[in-house]
Order: C-alpha cells, then structure tokens, then sequence
C-alpha cells in the first residue's frame, strides 16, 4: 500500500500564472498597468459626465405651454387643412418643410417657422408692421414686400402676394406654419 499526504485545499497553492493579484511581483502586466486602470476610471467618468449632461439638456429643451405654440393643443383638422392649403398653394416649389415633404430652393425654409417668426418680429431690423409671430405670417403671405428675409431678398423669384386666399384657408395655413 501507497500512502498519500492528503492536504486540505485551502492550505494548497496555486501557481503564479493563475493569480490575478496586484500585489504578486509574477502576475499579468495589465494587473500592474496603472495607466490601464486610469484609462478605464477616466471613461467611467465620462461616460457619467456624459449621461448626466444628457438628461440635462433634454430637460432644457422641454418647452413650455407659453413659450412655444407646438406645444399646445393642435386642432388636428385644422393642421392637415393647413398643409393642403401649403399645397395647393403650391408653397412647396419655393419653400423646403420636411413635414409636408417640400424642398423648394427660391425661398427661406420653414422647419421652426413658428420659432422664427417670433424671432423676426423682435429684430430690431424688421420692417414689417406686425406685433406677434402670426401677424407676421399674415403679413408675408398677404404683403411679402413689407419685410425680405436677409438672403432672400434679390432672389430670381420673388414672393407672390396670396390675397386670393380665403381667410378659412389662411387661417389654416398661419396655424400650421406657427407649429412647424
């Protein structure tokens, strides 16, 4: 018979090239690589900055009820009365809105007209007469002279006035352009 000295495992060693410690002269360059665990500590924390900055930004863009009629209720009737007007005005061939899939090149586009509309009323270079951003979508419609849009303004293919329209139908087109 053969006699075996049985040892306990938790007395038996394991060898070096199994041990993942930091500590052990013998194991992987990457455990002893600081530069690595900077590297790795360094993207934890941008991605952190990043989706912290994130969240932050789309909570600054969440507009408010007064601040942006898109936010509002839509009449839904009237919007779609709206972009047939937009298109059977033909507005398409001049103008670009991705909305109603028009890529027009003559005039200013109007993705955000809403926005931009506001924006043209308080410029101290506006020479229009309206106060708030519908009345100056009226007043480009009806009267495209009274204020040109800087770049637009010696274009080949200038603005018709649309004073044929009914006031339904330009209701529904000024409604459909302050949300866009």
């Amino acid at each position: 018979m053969v006699y075996r000295k049985v040892v306990p495992l938790t007395t038996r060693t394991t060898p070096a090239r199994h041990l993942k410690c930091p500590n052990d002269p013998r194991a992987s360059a990457r455990w002893l690589s600081t530069s690595s665990r900077l590297k790795k500590r360094f993207l934890r924390l941008i991605l952190l900055l990043g989706s912290v900055t994130l969240i932050w930004a789309q909570a600054q863009d969440t507009p408010t009820q007064d601040s942006n009629p898109k936010s509002q209720y839509v009449e839904e009737s009237l919007l779609a009365h709206g972009f047939e007007v937009y298109k059977s005005s033909y507005c398409g061939i001049c103008h670009t809105l991705p909305a109603a899939q028009t890529a027009g090149i003559f005039g200013p586009p109007h993705a955000g007209m809403g926005v931009i509309a506001a924006a043209r009323v308080q410029d101290p270079n506006y020479t229009g007469s309206a106060t708030t951003a519908e009345a100056y979508l009226r007043e480009s419609i009806l009267d495209p002279e009274a204020y040109a849009v800087p770049g637009y303004a010696a274009s080949i293919h200038p603005m018709p006035a649309y004073t044929t329209l009914s006031d339904e139908d330009l209701t529904a087109l000024v409604y459909m352009l302050l949300r866009q």
